[in-house]
């Protein structure tokens, strides 16, 4: 991907026309691609793959799912906050 990558304006309609901020995920479309080594970080078609991620990120939006690089904690986590996170929502069963 060239280093001064920028979503055309065909890409940020693109983006608009799924509810997407263009603004807002361009530039974490173009570093998770920038730091992607080897044969998977090269592509024939950057619009191709724009249009790929916009609709992955519309979609795990509506099921609560995001992209790899939006799935990092805002802050780390105790292991005591880890294990309430995961024990969320199962409900208790008396007597154990």
């Amino acid at each position: 991907m060239p280093e001064d990558w920028q979503p055309s304006h065909e890409d940020r309609s693109f983006a608009l026309g799924l509810g997407l901020n263009p603004t807002d995920i361009a530039p974490q479309f173009a570093d998770w691609w920038h730091a992607k080594a080897g044969a998977g970080g090269r592509k024939v078609d950057w619009t191709a793959t724009w249009r790929s991620w916009c609709r992955r990120e519309a979609d795990g939006r509506k099921t609560g799912l995001t992209l790899p690089n939006s799935r990092l904690p805002t802050k780390p986590q105790t292991r005591h906050e880890r294990v309430a996170e995961a024990w969320a929502g199962v409900p208790d069963i008396e007597g154990v």
